[in-house]
């Protein structure tokens, strides 16, 4: 596990420096706590799932709900605020940024998998549909509802619903991809642990 975070923690990092470029400084601010605190939300996060949702038999979280575990970590370890914004938008700044991320792992996770097995393609990023009445990205859709929950403290960050979420857009793109599905299976125990 400390592999994962020390990995997502670099990805975080760079993720920020990009962002905090001379042109954007004059308009952004990017708070980010250390490292320690990071990896101690991961670990909470990780563990809470795992011991108090998961039956016994489960050893370690698969990918889907690693990813909403790094996408809530985020979220509570950075801040991005832009100067001056209007009252009537709001930044998604850093739900972009941990949305993007989780996304990137669960990615690379699925392709291990799919490689292990036989599958000689790789996935560069997961088809997101458009909602059908509005035109809007289901990636913009996670984004938004990531905003909402933070705002509304009643409704809360649920990383099993997050990860219900990721399972779904993960298995949308393996059934548009036309990837048969016996190059999914693998080894539970090489999920990733605790």
């Amino acid at each position: 596990m400390t592999k994962t975070i020390k990995y997502v923690w670099n990805v975080l990092n760079g993720a920020i420096k990009t962002i905090d470029d001379d042109d954007k400084k004059k308009n952004l601010t990017i708070s980010c706590k250390d490292f320690n605190f990071f990896k101690k939300t991961f670990n909470d996060l990780y563990y809470k799932i795992l011991n108090d949702y998961m039956e016994e038999s489960v050893d370690n979280l698969d990918r889907h709900k690693v990813a909403a575990v790094i996408i809530i970590s985020i979220l509570k370890t950075i801040d991005i605020e832009y100067n001056n914004l209007p009252k009537t938008k709001v930044l998604w700044g850093k739900q972009t940024v941990a949305v993007n991320i989780g996304l990137n792992y669960m990615c690379g996770e699925l392709n291990k998998i799919l490689a292990e097995n036989g599958w000689d393609g790789e996935i560069e990023k997961f088809d997101m549909p458009n909602a059908i009445s509005c035109n809007t990205s289901f990636e913009d859709i996670m984004i938004r509802n990531l905003v909402y929950a933070e705002d509304n403290p009643e409704w809360g960050l649920n990383p099993l619903t997050i990860a219900e979420n990721l399972f779904l857009l993960e298995y949308i793109t393996i059934i548009q991809r036309g990837i048969d599905f016996k190059y999914l299976s693998h080894d539970k125990k090489k999920d990733v642990k605790g």
